[in-house]
């Protein structure tokens, strides 16, 4: 008994002792260095930021329509020169953003005016026309367009119309003058109501201050008569023109007359175009000078401004004179690919004439440089 006893005991020793050798060897290997692990790092991916998007690509998700309710404003009767305004109302019937890039007009006469671009849809929005019309009798018509992104009706077409009543004439609407009669033949101008109704002259105005007249803007009449005054010397410089005359009458602020006059010369070129022209040479122009009122006549002067013209050959037959001019074409002295001249002719009496000449150069001639 006491022999298996001792078995035990040394069984139980045995046991132990393997027991704690296992564990500090188990506990050795926690301890020892291990081999080294490699461990690469992982880079994170890029957050993309989407951009918010413009109403013009917002836009594009649906489609934009645009339906005006009334795309014709007619003004009936009305004054000329009276300032008139008329509006339009449209509304976006699509499912995207409607954008107005532009509305245009097609005169200067018509100006329009938006307050914003963009309408949702469903949105509804105003064009204002300002009208200014003009002096002249009878119908008128005018057109605007609404630009936008309306792929069906990218430009819709907007129409004024009106009726142009004068309530205020002038006699004659022309003039039609001479150099060489007394006072050049200008005709007293009758200005006249057609209601009835009682006005004063307020103003008178020519193109050129060529033409004046004397009036009393006190003075009220359903007709007055003016008697025009010309002067001469702008009248030359200002052949033609017109006359404005503004009046209190409350429908028609002014009337109109136009003139024109036969001056005592003429001239069949007064101007002449020199086209690929080379440098240094040489071209000759026939130009005739004609009086138009039969007079015989002398040239008493003639200068060039830049001295490439020059009259080589004069010939009187009645009264014409026949001038031959040559012009010399200049060297390139840069790049400019053009040249002007202008050659005064100066008859007896004063008058004076003009004759002008341009000339543009051969483009191989300017590369040459």
């Amino acid at each position: 008994m006491k022999k298996v006893k001792t078995v035990l005991t040394v069984v139980t020793t045995t046991i132990v002792i393997a027991f704690m050798f296992g564990c500090q060897e188990e506990q050795s290997k926690i301890v020892q260095p291990t081999e080294a692990v490699k461990v690469e790092a992982i880079k994170p991916e890029p957050v993309k930021i989407q951009k918010p998007q413009t109403p013009t690509e917002q836009a594009t998700k649906g489609q934009a329509r645009i339906e005006v309710k009334k795309p014709v404003h007619d003004f009936g009767k009305i004054a000329p020169k009276k300032r008139q305004t008329a509006t339009f109302t449209f509304t976006n019937v699509g499912d995207g953003t409607l954008i107005i890039s532009k509305v245009k007009a097609t005169c200067g006469c018509t100006v329009p005016e938006l307050k914003k671009t963009e309408y949702a849809p469903g949105e509804s929005g105003i064009v204002t026309i300002r009208y200014n019309p003009n002096g002249t009798p009878g119908a008128d018509k005018k057109y605007l367009y609404i630009q936008s992104n309306d792929t069906e009706t990218p430009q819709f077409k907007l129409t004024i119309k009106a009726f142009i009543e004068v309530k205020v004439t002038a006699s004659p609407k022309k003039l039609d003058l001479k150099m060489i009669d007394n006072n050049t033949g200008a005709v007293p101008i009758t200005i006249k109501s057609k209601d009835g109704s009682l006005f004063a002259i307020r103003s008178f105005s020519s193109t050129g201050s060529s033409i004046t007249a004397d009036f009393d803007p006190k003075h009220k009449a359903a007709e007055h008569i003016l008697n025009p005054k010309v002067d001469l010397r702008r009248l030359n410089n200002t052949p033609r023109g017109s006359i404005q005359i503004g009046t209190t009458h409350p429908d028609t602020p002014s009337v109109t007359v136009t003139f024109g006059t036969l001056t005592r010369f003429s001239i069949n070129r007064p101007t002449f175009n020199i086209k690929d022209a080379k440098p240094d040479t040489k071209i000759v122009k026939d130009v005739w000078i004609t009086s138009n009122y039969g007079e015989s006549f002398e040239i008493e002067k003639i200068t060039s401004q830049k001295n490439l013209m020059e009259v080589i050959e004069q010939e009187k037959e009645g009264k014409h004179i026949k001038l031959k001019i040559q012009v010399t074409v200049p060297p390139i002295t840069d790049q400019r690919r053009f040249f002007t001249d202008t050659m005064k002719i100066k008859i007896k009496d004063g008058y004076e004439l003009a004759i002008r000449c341009s000339g543009w150069y051969d483009k191989k001639y300017l590369n040459s440089k």
